[in-house]
């Protein structure tokens, strides 16, 4: 196709890219009346002129004809308006290429096509069709048959368009225009413009006129560039065609990536092409090829903030119209300035959303690129970047296959081959040996059934499924070693070709000891739940038993009680006490029961604990002790650990009836205190081992134990902050290991605290059951003390405030909504302080309330209690009663 002069920007036409007033109409001579001789037309008179128009039409139309050049049309366009017209006047036809205007023809007696375009070159003067600007905001005109249309009737009015065309045309005299585009309004192909000296020359109707007789230009237009899409489209072909031609050559990345580019460089007609892929950091691209005209040197890694961070990688192709104007900096882009290249393009080579890297191609000078461009990379870089991945699997295959032998066989997990169809195991690495116990060539002598704890039939079934699917996982298999014990695996198999042959590949771990550990976790947490579900009872039970203890001892005390019925009430105490030393005992094993903390040497209740138990112990068994020489001291209640020692050393007692050994062992290790009891026993199941903490469980025959020793002696390390564990099998004996944090300077406790009862009379007793404070009241009572109550600690709090003087003591129950037991203590104290405090609670202390407060109160009262020791508690306190 013809096009006259390429990328040259016509002055008269470029202001039409201007974008008009947001309301077309308000222009003066937009589609509207700008002369008076619009109102003078009389019908004959247009009727001459639509005559001939369509006239100048036919002598347009009948140069069209295969092989017809936009140029020629535009020619005798430009000549026929001229002639219709009639008027001292210029009139330019142009056409669209590549998204800028070129100029077509020219008609005029005071301009020349040659002083135009070095008026464009000396302003370079632009204006892309595709752009959302101009006219191309218009809305087609129905009154001139769909074509947008432009009236301007006096360029040097405040009102008219202030683009540089326009300021072009004013500056060469032109004082109105008016414009018509060719091709569809959607996506026009060209302009055509009219100016004149004259103001107000151009009207409605002649837009009309013009547009009638630019329809053969549109057409040629359509035609011609229809024509160069199919060179380009042809043209594009044929380089893909090469490119993908040398893709599938096959090769190494950098001659892929060689051989792309030169191809792109002939395809584009650019100075520079490279290839940057991203590095394994993620952080830095490093050059894979390049193929420049201009030598710009280096090629060290480039920082991932130049020309761009890889941890934000564009997904969209990026157009470089002008590099100076972009903003882009550092060392590659200077250098690219710095040669003139300031044209680019850069697209991401991706695969599967995954930037392998990127292309880039510059070329000299501003614009030498479009979108089309773009679009034609993208159509390129797709299959090359495809290329390089395949490139880069194949040499990682081949490193693979180096690999392969070293690392399966260095492997910590099984890993073999087998056969799909006969299950004979193929290959395996030296682990597998280890694990299994077989030497290697055993182990390739037998089938895959044969070392698997499942039916031959399962077993194909697995293999017939992984075949199917490509992988299977399986859990909680069991390998059956040599001599026959199990190993605990999961197993992870995947179909590959062997040999020529269809084979599995299996990957097993061994997990007997994460099995282990998880029935460790499942057994503390098991344990954990038994304990707070006993504490929970145990203080509900206490409650109620402190009320029936309280008021049966009142009743009991009364004259007016016949002896048969203090008999009863005795009747009913002693039942109250019995079922206080099941809930005491479930307390135990919940947290120890009630600790009063204090510095507890071990050495010295390991030997209490033996004198004690030496009584029970029969002649046949040998008790051995290994004891450091100095104290080993740890903060606790000496009685409670020597309470759990002993049941440990009575039960291994009792499992050894005949006769055995018992060793006892203290030391010390890192900040903790480890005491163990092995005996040599006939053990214990795994069965029994996993339960033995448990509460109410036992081996022993019924009417022989309760269940709780144990459990209690579970309760009392854990109340003690230590852990326990037990080891033990089936003719293997029995090990019990005790570890309880040693007591730190900064633990130890100081001086007790000096309690001040005052000169008040009144006890203050906090509790949220109602039940429970009429009771405790009416003991007290009974005692001679005189009592206020407080339903919880807010409560309490407020009623001390008000006359902090009159309170000798306070009975504080630990557990109650709102403030609970260790905050009402410090409000009490921080009102009063050294205000004797007394926890009564029908919990273990240790579960609620913090060691420092331990330390500080005045006393304990395990719920339920009895009148003898509430009045023992706050004789200790120095609390003596009011009334005698």
């Amino acid at each position: 196709m013809e096009t006259g002069i390429r990328r040259e920007a016509l002055g008269g036409i470029n202001g039409v890219g201007n974008p008009p007033p947001a309301d077309a109409r308000a222009w003066p001579g937009v589609l509207g009346p700008t002369s008076p001789r619009d109102g003078a037309d009389s019908l004959p008179a247009a009727m001459d002129q639509m005559r001939a128009t369509l006239e100048a039409q036919a002598r347009v139309m009948s140069v069209l004809g295969p092989g017809v050049s936009l140029r020629e049309v535009a020619t005798v366009f430009a000549a026929e308006a001229r002639r219709l017209f009639d008027d001292s006047h210029a009139l330019v036809a142009v056409g669209g290429a590549d998204g800028a205007l070129e100029l077509a023809a020219l008609c005029s007696d005071e301009l020349t096509e040659a002083g135009l375009v070095a008026m464009a070159r000396a302003r370079n003067l632009t204006w892309p069709l595709g752009a959302p600007a101009g006219f191309a905001t218009l809305e087609p005109s129905t009154v001139f048959g769909g074509a947008l249309v432009h009236v301007s009737s006096d360029l040097q009015s405040p009102e008219a368009p202030h683009g540089p065309a326009f300021r072009a045309l004013r500056d060469l005299g032109m004082r109105s225009t008016v414009c018509v585009f060719v091709g569809p309004p959607e996506a026009p192909l060209g302009v055509v413009t009219a100016a004149s000296r004259q103001p107000g020359r151009f009207s409605p109707a002649d837009a009309r006129h013009l547009a009638t007789l630019a329809y053969p230009v549109g057409v040629a237009a359509a035609y011609c560039e229809g024509e160069r899409r199919t060179e380009q489209h042809s043209a594009l072909l044929e380089s893909m065609n090469r490119v993908l031609g040398r893709l599938g050559a096959g090769g190494t990345a950098d001659h892929l990536a060689a051989a792309f580019l030169a191809e792109c460089r002939a395809l584009f007609g650019c100075e520079r092409a490279a290839v940057h892929m991203v590095e394994a950091d993620g952080v830095t691209f490093s050059r894979l090829a390049v193929d420049s005209e201009v030598d710009l040197g280096g090629g060290a890694p480039i920082n991932a903030d130049t020309p761009r961070p890889v941890a934000t990688p564009a997904r969209t192709p990026t157009l470089i119209e002008d590099l100076r104007l972009t903003g882009k900096d550092g060392p590659e882009y200077d250098t690219l300035a710095a040669a003139n290249l300031l044209s680019g393009l850069e697209v991401p080579l991706t695969v599967r959303e995954r930037q392998l890297g990127s292309v880039s191609l510059w070329g000299t000078g501003v614009n030498r690129f479009n979108q089309r461009d773009i679009e034609t990379l993208l159509t390129l870089t797709r299959p090359f970047a495809l290329a390089l991945e395949r490139a880069n699997a194949l040499r990682s295959l081949a490193e693979s296959e180096l690999n392969y032998r070293s690392l399966v066989a260095q492997a910590e997990e099984m890993i073999f081959l087998f056969d799909g169809a006969t299950l004979q195991i193929l290959d395996a690495n030296q682990y597998t040996e280890r694990a299994l116990g077989y030497t290697r060539d055993e182990l390739l002598s037998l089938t895959v059934d044969q070392i698997t704890n499942a039916d031959v039939d399962d077993v194909r079934t697995h293999v017939l499924t992984t075949i199917q699917q490509g992988e299977l996982h399986i859990a909680d298999r069991e390998y059956v070693r040599k001599d026959g014990s199990l190993l605990d695996v999961d197993i992870v198999a995947s179909p590959v070709t062997y040999g020529g042959r269809q084979a599995v590949l299996a990957l097993v771990r061994d997990v007997s000891e994460r099995k282990s550990l998880q029935a460790q976790l499942i057994q503390g947490q098991k344990m954990e739940s038994l304990g707070l579900m006993a504490g929970s009872l145990a203080h509900d039970f206490n409650n109620l038993l402190t009320t029936i203890l309280g008021f049966a001892g009142l009743l009991k005390r009364s004259s007016n009680m016949d002896l048969d019925e203090r008999e009863n009430l005795g009747l009913i105490e002693d039942a109250a006490r019995r079922a206080a030393d099941l809930t005491g005992r479930l307390l135990a094993f919940s947290r120890g029961g009630l600790v009063r903390f204090g510095p507890v040497d071990l050495r010295t209740v390991i030997e209490d604990t033996l004198h004690l138990a030496g009584p029970s112990l029969h002649s046949g068994l040998e008790v051995t002790t290994t004891l450091p020489s100095g104290g080993v001291k740890v903060e606790g209640d000496a009685s409670q650990i020597q309470q759990a020692l002993l049941n440990i050393i009575l039960n291994a007692k009792d499992a050894m009836p005949e006769g055995g050994r018992i060793a006892v062992t203290l030391k010390t290790s890192g900040a903790s205190a480890t005491v163990t009891i092995a005996d040599n026993g006939p053990g214990m199941s795994e069965e029994t081992r996993r339960r033995i903490f448990e509460p109410f469980y036992t081996t022993k025959p019924i009417g022989s134990g309760t269940g709780l020793g144990m459990a209690i002696t579970y309760g009392i390390i854990r109340g003690h902050h230590g852990d326990i564990l037990v080891e033990s099998a089936p003719g293997a004996g029995t090990t019990f290991t005790i570890a309880l944090p040693l007591l730190t300077a900064a633990g130890t406790p100081g001086p007790g605290s000096s309690f001040n009862p005052g000169d008040g009379n009144l006890i203050l007793v906090v509790d949220d059951d109602d039940m429970v404070r009429r009771t405790t009241s009416a003991t007290l009572a009974e005692l001679g003390y005189n009592v206020v109550e407080a339903p919880g600690g807010a409560m309490a709090v407020q009623v001390v405030k008000a006359r902090p003087d009159r309170f000798s003591a306070v009975l504080l129950d630990l557990v109650m909504p709102g403030m609970t037991g260790s905050e009402t203590f410090h409000a009490l104290t921080a009102v009063r302080p050294g205000l004797p405090v007394i926890v009564c609670t029908g919990y273990a202390a240790d579960a609620h309330i913090d060691t420092d407060v331990q330390r500080r109160i005045a006393g304990f009262v395990q719920k339920p209690f009895t009148a003898e020791r509430l009045a023992r508690a706050l004789a200790e306190a120095g609390v003596l009663p009011s009334r005698r």
